[in-house]
């Protein structure tokens, strides 16, 4: 696990933004555009955070801000040319940690580990739902 952290954060360090800000890229990315409060919502922080961030990101060059074309009162970001890029070339990069990582291994045990982290994923999914609070 240690050998994972230290190459993911390899990747991560090659590029000059934080983690906070390419999850919200990753998040415009994904979603096409987003508002503010669509972002706060999914980043779990206070509207002035994501504003914040948002803003940071627009000045950068990384997110373009324009009116929703289906409402024009609302405003939305979406991701520039320049932040598409970015996250294609870290994207590249994660791959190329992935196979380095999982190169050792034979294929046999490569699709057992990409089953493990399937079910991980779908038990993590499920528990989305559920408050801290909760109790089961």
């Amino acid at each position: 696990m240690h050998r994972m952290h230290h190459l993911a954060m390899s990747v991560s360090k090659a590029s000059e933004y934080s983690l906070p800000q390419m999850r919200v890229l990753m998040l415009v990315r994904l979603r096409g555009k987003m508002t503010i409060s669509e972002l706060m919502q999914y980043l779990n922080t206070a509207q002035s955070t994501a504003s914040e961030m948002v803003e940071r990101l627009v000045q950068q060059e990384m997110l373009i801000r324009s009116k929703d074309e289906h409402d024009r009162r609302r405003t939305v970001f979406r991701l520039s040319g320049k932040a598409e890029a970015l996250l294609n070339q870290q994207t590249q990069a994660m791959q190329q940690v992935y196979q380095n990582l999982l190169s050792p291994f034979s294929d046999a045990d490569q699709e057992r580990l990409v089953k493990a982290f399937e079910t991980i994923h779908e038990l993590l999914s499920g528990q989305e739902a559920i408050s801290p609070n909760d109790q089961r």
